[in-house]
Order: structure tokens, then C-alpha cells, then sequence
């Protein structure tokens, strides 16, 4: 009996030296496969809102969000009511101000750009939700050349550059323009996500494009260099141009790389 014993002893020993094995095993598995996948998961939900956003273009209303409200005529996450249609809408009186508002921000800005502090950068250049609009996307920006989709979002706080890439309040917002120059930032060596990793892969020529609530703005790149993190000249506005300068850290954060891209159907 005691032999017997022993024996299940040592059998129940040696299957759960197996499983732990096993368990340790699989844990090594999900470990390396984590970056991978997460990195996926970020890619389809960047594309994901992009694809939302120009559905949503495809759909804007008459009037305004407030008097939607007034009228019952969406609900309290801005969908509209008995619509086929189950993503926020926007109103064509809204999308007017904001427009009219960022555009007099960005002439404004050509002659008020000042010393910065690296928190004006942080800051929400407008507040979108005043304008109907609930997700905080100002539009997407799009590299076909790397394969590169992401929301943008103002204010580059940590928060905003972890679901996409942020606009650099102080600088031009994403209309386009004689005398803008919006600056997008995004993370680079971000765990299991990719936002900015790959500009450095962008070549002279290269279109980037930016679809905001009013049109398509499409981008060539012309220069690419890295610079001091202190060194704040190329995010001023330049004289008679339209550009797009992507930002993003490089030797390990001790320099920031620069795609400077300029728009030649200027308007």
C-alpha cells in the first residue's frame, strides 16, 4: 500500500512538473508574440477610425448639433434616431464655424508665433466637442509609401499620441494654406504599437496626405533631417508656402528626426 502510494506520488509530481512546463511554455509564447500582435490590433483600430471618419463625411446633416438636441432628433451619444446609420453625425453648421474658426486661428498665427513653452504644445487648439464633434479627431493622416494610417488629434499630450498622432498647438491646424505649417507629432519605439517608427523610411517625393472635415490636402515630402530637441525654427510658419512637418524622437530621444512636406496645389 505504502509502495502504491509512493508511486501516485510520484506520478502526481511529475504531471505537474509537466504543466508547469507547459504553462511556462505558453506564457513565453503570448510574451513574444505580444509586440506583434498589439501592433496589429493598434493598425486595424488607426484604419478603423479613418474608414469611421470618411463615412461619417458621407453623412453630415443640415443645421446644427444643438438644435438636433432641441428637436430629439439624436440621441445622447450623437447618433441619429430611426437611422440605418449608427455612427455620430455631424452638422453642416458646425463643420462651417469650425471651419471659419481654424482658418482665422492659422492667419492669426502667421503673425503671433511667439517664444514656446513645451506646454503650449499640449494644448487643444480648439475644442472640437464645441463644434458637434465627439471624438476628437481633426482628421487622419495617410503615407501609402509605409503603409501608414492615424487619426489626429490636437494637443500633444501623452493621452492623444497613444491612439495616434497629435497637432502641435502654436502651429497651423490641418487645413491647408498659403503660410501654414502644421506639426504633427507621433511616438516612436512605442511597446506594441507603431505611430511614427517608420517616416524615417519616407523618401523626397513621397505623398502624404491629410483628409480633415473640409477636403483632402495632399503633401510631398522635400526634406528630412534631425535636429536638437531645443531647436524650434522649422515648426514656424514659412512665408508663401503650405507645409506638413511630421516630428517624432530619434537617437533614443536624445534628437528629434523632421519630414518637412510641402503641398504644390497651394490654394
Amino acid at each position: 500500500m505504502t509502495i502504491m502510494i509512493t508511486i501516485i506520488k510520484e506520478a502526481l509530481m511529475k504531471d505537474s512538473i509537466k504543466i508547469i512546463a507547459i504553462f511556462l511554455l505558453c506564457c513565453s509564447v503570448m510574451l513574444a508574440l505580444y509586440p506583434t500582435v498589439s501592433r496589429l490590433i493598434n493598425k486595424k483600430s488607426c484604419n478603423d477610425s479613418a474608414t469611421e471618419f470618411s463615412t461619417t463625411l458621407e453623412h453630415i446633416q443640415e443645421g446644427s448639433y444643438q438644435e438636433a438636441i432641441e428637436k430629439g432628433l439624436i440621441d445622447n451619444d450623437g447618433v441619429l434616431k430611426n437611422s440605418d446609420f449608427k455612427l455620430p453625425v455631424l452638422f453642416k453648421e458646425d463643420l462651417e464655424r469650425l471651419y471659419k474658426d481654424s482658418v482665422e486661428y492659422n492667419t492669426n498665427l502667421q503673425t503671433e508665433q511667439n517664444i514656446y513653452h513645451s506646454s503650449d504644445f499640449e494644448k487643444a487648439t480648439l475644442n472640437l466637442s464645441a463644434y458637434g464633434v465627439s471624438n476628437g479627431m481633426y482628421g487622419y493622416l495617410k503615407a501609402e509609401s509605409i503603409n501608414l494610417t492615424l487619426p489626429i488629434y490636437l494637443g500633444a499630450t501623452e493621452k492623444n499620441m497613444r491612439y495616434g498622432t497629435a497637432h502641435l498647438n502654436m502651429t497651423s491646424l490641418p487645413t491647408g494654406g498659403v503660410g501654414t505649417n502644421t506639426v504633427l507629432a507621433g511616438h516612436t519605439g512605442y511597446t506594441g504599437k507603431t505611430f511614427f517608427d517608420n517616416i524615417r523610411y519616407l523618401k523626397e517625393g513621397d505623398v502624404v496626405v491629410i483628409q480633415n472635415y473640409f477636403e483632402t490636402l495632399s503633401y510631398k515630402v522635400c526634406v528630412m533631417k534631425n535636429i536638437e530637441s531645443s531647436d524650434i525654427a522649422d515648426i514656424y510658419v514659412k512665408d508663401n508656402k503650405d507645409t506638413l512637418t511630421l516630428m517624432t524622437c530619434s537617437n533614443g530621444g536624445a534628437t528629434r528626426l523632421l519630414v518637412i512636406c510641402e503641398r504644390n496645389d497651394i490654394k
